[in-house]
């Protein structure tokens, strides 16, 4: 299990590393924690060259302070941990890293910014969370939620603080919902986790009223066949999760059915498997990962693993025999 750990020093990156901390892979883990520290990218130009030895100087004291941290954070971890530091501009490093690792998963803290912000602007862990090729974790602390970006100082954390008690899993039968499921039964979580099985059943509003996908007598044939999915899931996570149940809901809206339930079971983590829309659709409308990791106010995590095990048997079917 190869995790990258992407930081910069903040209070947010900070409560992500006490997530990671909780993480217990059932697999050896090897875990790279990457800064990114800021660099001009004319460091040719006269107005920049007087004051960067003693930026970079700074830089590296702050950097190596916040890694002493880290570790102390981080010593639980059963597996491999390196530090490394790096310059330029942060998506395109993390990305470029997590692609020569062969990483599994990213894992990021989110930076908090408001709605609109997140909408006009994007953010760094929405263009990681967007471009990645493997998983990506955005962690937003239980102790952060409500707190302005920029906010000093940070709210510490409780002395007793469990990151995830409750897990909201998003379910529709895909590959990639499949894939979430073996992702997420990949860690041992503790005794306590409860787990969400969450589907929803699409629904269509014409003149403000809400026509179910399919009318009857075929709505309850929908319901059934769903819930039939979900005791598969429930079955499978059984072994390894003590917690679960599954919820069924209806809405015209799939991404904000999913951040509704969350915010109402008061989950602290949404896992979702990610099919990967073509950039039209991304645009014009708006993908369901892409909308849950903009509005949700808990951790979000996006599940690529299936696009890996495709990947991996595109590969086997042009070797040469």
């Amino acid at each position: 299990m190869k995790i990258l750990f992407a930081t910069d020093g903040s209070c947010y990156a900070a409560g992500a590393a006490r997530f990671v901390r909780h993480l217990q892979s059932k697999d050896p883990m090897e875990l790279t924690v990457l800064t990114v520290s800021y660099t001009p990218e004319n460091t040719s130009s006269p107005s920049v060259q007087p004051w960067l030895p003693e930026w970079r100087r700074r830089e590296h004291e702050r950097i190596d302070q916040h890694h002493a941290e880290l570790r102390e954070t981080l010593k639980s971890i059963n597996g491999k941990v390196t530090m490394e530091l790096a310059e330029g501009n942060a998506a395109r490093c993390i990305l470029e890293r997590a692609r020569e690792l062969d990483a599994d998963l990213i894992v990021m803290g989110a930076r908090g910014h408001s709605t609109l912000e997140r909408l006009l602007l994007g953010s760094l862990s929405d263009s990681v969370a967007t471009h990645a090729d493997c998983s990506v974790l955005i962690v937003r602390p239980p102790e952060l939620h409500g707190v302005a970006a920029g906010s000093d100082p940070c709210p510490e954390p409780a002395a007793d603080e469990i990151p995830v008690r409750k897990i909201e899993l998003a379910y529709d039968g895909s590959a990639s919902s499949k894939e979430a499921v073996n992702e997420l039964m990949r860690f041992q979580w503790p005794a306590e986790t409860e787990v969400s099985i969450l589907s929803v059943i699409p629904t269509f509003d014409f003149y403000g009223q809400e026509y179910g996908l399919m009318v009857e007598p075929h709505g309850k044939e929908e319901h059934q066949r769903v819930q039939a999915l979900c005791e598969k899931v429930i079955s499978s996570l059984s072994w390894s999760i003590k917690n679960v149940d599954s919820q069924t809901v209806m809405g015209d809206h799939v991404g904000d059915a999913i951040v509704r339930a969350a915010d109402e079971n008061q989950s602290q983590l949404i896992v979702l498997g990610d099919n990967g829309h073509g950039l039209i659709g991304e645009l014009l409308l708006g993908s369901t990962t892409k909308y849950v990791l903009r509005h949700a106010h808990c951790s979000v995590w996006i599940s690529r693993h299936h696009r890996t095990q495709a990947e991996k048997v595109a590969e086997a079917a042009v070797q040469p025999a």
